[in-house]
């Protein structure tokens, strides 16, 4: 059991929460398009002034490593990285896409479902994670070129999908048993049930060497 500190910087939302074995003690976050580097630090001290905790009680750091924004995970995983420095405390490091699916088979629990949380990408692509809860196989996350045969191997599968990638795979009108779920969102709150687990089990990031997973190369375009 543990008080953790979870942020999350993959999306245009700023979000800092602080948990407390396992459970959401105070969450601050924007979900507009804000500069990450102005917000986050600011955050994280508000957390602290609307609780009894002090920032030296943290046991842990947990941070969404992405994929997401380039510049917002370098700008999350800077910060984590210094508090753990400075406090010499371990650095929690999973991927948004991970916590997600993390959280949907936690609060939607069915032995047959096919989980699929997905993150916009460029054009026709997305980011996704795959948990198959009838085989425990969980599929890390993966840039992916969306077409019909996306889901061609679990057409026989209950299939909940979840994250900011749904209105393209809308769009492909799929022959698949699918239900869409549009409440889970890229949050440092449903971070929380991951990183608590993590802690316990003494899994936690190499300082020095963790880095954001972008899963692409950078691209830049021109006129």
């Amino acid at each position: 059991m543990a008080l953790i500190l979870n942020i999350d910087t993959s999306t245009k939302s700023t979000s800092v929460a602080l948990s407390e074995h396992g459970y959401l003690i105070e969450l601050i976050e924007e979900h507009e398009v804000v500069s990450h580097a102005s917000k986050l630090t600011p955050f994280i001290k508000a957390i602290f002034d609307k609780t009894t905790k002090n920032i030296s009680d943290l046991d842990a750091v947990a941070i969404n490593i992405g994929p997401g924004s380039y510049t917002g995970l370098r700008i999350g995983l800077s910060v984590a990285k210094g508090l753990c420095y400075t406090l010499e405390i371990p650095l929690i490091a999973f991927s948004g896409l991970e916590a997600m699916l993390f959280e949907a088979k936690r609060l939607y629990a069915s032995e047959n479902k096919l989980y699929v949380a997905a993150m916009n990408s460029r054009k026709n692509e997305i980011y996704a994670a795959f948990f198959n809860a009838s085989t425990n196989t969980f599929i890390k996350p993966k840039p992916i070129v969306l077409d019909q045969d996306f889901l061609n191997n679990y057409k026989n599968d209950e299939i909940f999908m979840t994250g900011t990638g749904l209105e393209k795979i809308k769009l492909l009108n799929l022959d698949a048993n699918i239900v869409f779920n549009e409440n889970l969102i890229f949050s440092a709150k449903n971070m929380v049930q991951l990183s608590e687990k993590h802690f316990l089990s003494d899994t936690f990031a190499d300082l020095a060497y963790v880095e954001p997973e972008y899963l692409k190369p950078f691209m830049t375009t021109t006129n």
